[in-house]
């Protein structure tokens, strides 16, 4: 009997350290029906984080979004060379799938018609991982999200806005490129 109270003890001491060491897990929220595939190319790597959050003992992300800044479909399926694995539905980079999809999410709703945004400044927003984003629209009218040219601008029945973006926000781009040269370089 004395053995198995230490036998406790040096398991909640494991968990613990498993725990104060484990990196914070990036929770999205659930995808509204609204995004669906027509409207974001973001769905199929949003459908893969909620199945992958799913199978884990975690408190949910029950909040909403207001505005989605989806990529054009283009950037999302070009971010890995075609027919090659892509890391965003390894299980390994679930923390970078989260992060990805929650730096194109926002809380707000940003109402493209908003004033401040044709200010010098433009309008600053946050992602759901709190960075900013700035919403302008130059003397031409092209509205731009971080200088990434906005291709168009829908809102959707549930009132989220659903900015189609003609590249990819904050770096990304590299981020995927170098988990995808890992992962192939771990799996040789």
């Amino acid at each position: 009997m004395a053995g198995s109270g230490y036998t406790l003890m040096f398991a909640a001491v494991a968990i613990l350290s498993a725990a104060a060491t484990s990196p914070p897990l990036t929770l999205v929220p659930g995808r509204p029906e609204t995004a669906s595939l027509e409207t974001s190319a973001l769905f199929h790597l949003w459908n893969e984080q909620l199945d992958y959050q799913g199978r884990l003992p975690v408190d949910r992300d029950t909040g909403s979004i207001g505005t989605l800044l989806s990529p054009a479909y283009f950037h999302v399926t070009n971010l890995v060379p075609q027919d090659a694995p892509n890391p965003l539905y390894v299980s390994r980079y679930a923390e970078l799938r989260a992060a990805f999809l929650s730096d194109h999410m926002l809380r707000d709703t940003v109402d493209p018609n908003d004033p401040r945004i044709k200010s010098v400044n433009g309008l600053t927003a946050k992602t759901l991982t709190g960075k900013s984003v700035v919403f302008k629209r130059d003397n031409t009218d092209k509205l731009t999200v971080n200088n990434i040219p906005v291709e168009s601008v829908e809102t959707l029945s549930d009132g989220i806005v659903s900015y189609k973006l003609d590249g990819v926000l904050f770096d990304y781009v590299k981020q995927v490129d170098d988990a995808f040269h890992e992962y192939l370089r771990d799996s040789t």
